[in-house]
């Protein structure tokens, strides 16, 4: 299963992701109005299509935790009040938001 990582940023409702993805998991902190979530995309639904349709609601999608790209300087400073780093890799930015949240899904795997 591919897991898809992404931050809601202030402004968006949370309720966008449910008419993209079925299968997800956000949280937030309560008061920054930001979230951080999992989404995971089906056998049947390419991961960039799902990327594509989450952008196109506002929520910004992040390179996968196999890729030495940084984030989006958008979910960086969105997540900055959390430790995130523009410079942050996904598994490095979803590495601080799981000892952030203590969310076990959100804790990257590189296997």
């Amino acid at each position: 299963m591919i897991t898809i990582h992404f931050v809601i940023p202030k402004g968006v409702a949370p309720a966008a992701v449910k008419g993209v993805v079925s299968n997800y998991h956000y949280w937030s902190d309560g008061t920054s109005g930001v979230y951080y979530g999992v989404a995971y995309a089906s056998d049947t639904i390419h991961p960039l299509d799902v990327v594509a349709a989450l952008a196109s609601v506002g929520v910004i999608g992040l390179p996968g935790v196999h890729d030495s790209t940084a984030i989006p300087s958008a979910a960086a400073a969105a997540l900055s009040l959390h430790g995130v780093l523009a410079t942050d890799t996904t598994y490095a930015c979803a590495t601080k938001m799981y000892a952030v949240s203590g969310i076990k899904l959100f804790r990257p795997h590189l296997y």
